[in-house]
């Protein structure tokens, strides 16, 4: 990144953070300031040649010790740890102990061993952080928003660069090599070169559902249209980022919102338009679609694909080696972040991680099914699910733990699940965080309508 952009993106961020001490609402401030510093992409700070510092580590524990003082002065605020957090941080603990004594440190160093053990670390301070900040009305709004927001921007500029690559050229201190990379198949993979990588699309995955809830925030037809032209940079940036994952996700959230929202007979009437526009992609997206299906059934035919299966193959032996685990950074980048749970912090925290995901997902569909069951629908929980469904893909098949600014929007999509889940549990009660409720009674307010008018 080019000297003057750094300047002007420190100056921006200096800005937006003497905002938030100076603006009355300080955490719900703070914290859209910090999800905003998500579309920094690999844009950190070197502290050695494995460890780097994300601009978002530093707003995180800056609003970490605010809200620690705000919980001081207000006890009530903040929601319920969950139960299988405090044991998976012993199991973080164990970590340190398994690698410094046996194969972590000799192989990898302790800077790899605190760049991934980092990652896990921060979704404390981050639960304490949203926790404080959704407690106040209107806060879900701006939170939601502004990931939302933050997807758009990632997509549009890759986007940008990928159709009108001369664009790099008048910005060569945020942009470098616009230049698409070729797959065995022939497809043509956006580069996302401003944003650093194009797991980009693993970012605005979790954003792209948010669109049901900020198009019930803004109904004037002119921001409707604004949030469609968004959708779609969205989808189009998911496409040709060229994660087959990604593509499989988008599709399973499609099916999964048309099912709870109208039904298994539109499932039906939507899958033709969506054969049809599946005929227009093109032959090296056929060939790309088939390729997923191949490793699907367990035969890889791309050399990605045979890299990852035989990755795959190597952990689980180093997990039946090691049951203990063997440390942070012991297994390296997995793909799979519940095998590499397992591989480094041993089988039995790899099992509480994926329980703990299960459980929550459980949870959550519950609720969302409960809430459509009686007509009273929440467009926050059925953002939140399409969101959560997507954490899966990429904790399962894709390994998003070992950068931060990948690994951070999926813990905080955690904790806007968790958090909804006890707001949800608690409204009636008058708890805190009730904010829920925005959303709920204007959609109670449009289903009144509807039974008075079919009375």
């Amino acid at each position: 990144m080019g000297f003057s952009y750094r300047i002007v993106i420190v100056a921006m961020f200096a800005f937006g953070g003497l905002l938030v001490f100076v603006h009355k609402k300080t955490h719900q401030a703070g914290l859209c300031l910090w999800v905003a510093s998500l579309a920094l992409g690999y844009r950190t700070v070197h502290i050695t040649a494995n460890y780097s510092i994300h601009p978002s580590e530093v707003i995180l524990w800056v609003l970490f010790i605010l809200s620690l003082r705000e919980l001081a002065q207000n006890p009530g605020l903040g929601f319920r740890t969950p139960r299988w957090l405090w044991p998976f941080v012993l199991f973080w603990i164990l970590g340190w102990i398994t690698g410094l004594l046996t194969v972590s440190t000799w192989t990898q160093g302790t800077d790899v061993m605190f760049s991934e053990f980092r990652n896990f670390l921060l979704l404390l301070p981050l639960g304490v952080v949203v926790g404080v900040a959704i407690a106040r009305t209107g806060a879900w709004k701006a939170a939601v928003v502004s990931l939302f927001l933050v997807g758009t921007w990632i997509a549009f500029g890759g986007d940008l660069e990928y159709f009108f690559p001369s664009v790099a050229h008048r910005f060569p201190g945020l942009m470098a090599s616009p230049d698409p990379t070729m797959t065995q198949e022939g497809f043509a993979r956006a580069s996302f070169s401003y944003w650093g990588s194009p797991n980009a699309t693993m970012v605005i995955i979790l954003c792209l559902p948010m669109a049901i809830v900020v198009s019930q925030c803004f109904r004037q037809s002119w921001q409707r249209v604004l949030i469609g032209v968004a959708v779609v940079s969205q989808v189009v940036a998911i496409y040709i980022g060229g994660y087959r994952s990604m593509w499989l996700t988008v599709v399973v959230q499609f099916v999964l919102w048309t099912w709870i929202r109208h039904g298994p007979f539109w499932c039906g009437i939507v899958a033709v338009p969506a054969g049809i526009t599946y005929e227009f992609l093109g032959e090296t997206a056929h060939a790309r679609v088939a390729s997923l299906v191949a490793i699907l059934q367990g035969h890889p035919g791309d050399t990605s694909g045979v890299k990852r299966l035989a990755r795959i193959e190597d952990t689980w032996n180093a997990v039946l080696q090691y049951p203990l685990g063997m440390g942070w950074g012991g297994a390296g980048w997995v793909h799979s972040d519940f095998l590499q749970v397992a591989a480094n912090l041993g089988v039995l925290a790899g099992l509480l991680f994926a329980f703990a995901y299960l459980n929550t997902l459980w949870r959550l569909v519950r609720k969302v099914q409960l809430g459509a069951r009686w007509r009273e629908l929440d467009p926050l929980g059925l953002s939140l699910l399409l969101s959560f469904v997507a954490v899966a893909m990429l904790l399962a098949v894709e390994g998003v733990e070992v950068l931060p600014q990948t690994m951070l929007p999926v813990w905080f999509v955690w904790v806007l699940v968790e958090i909804w889940l006890q707001g949800t549990q608690h409204a009636r009660g008058g708890a805190a965080y009730a904010t829920t409720s925005y959303f709920n009674s204007a959609t109670n307010l449009q289903l009144r309508r509807h039974r008075s008018e079919h009375a």
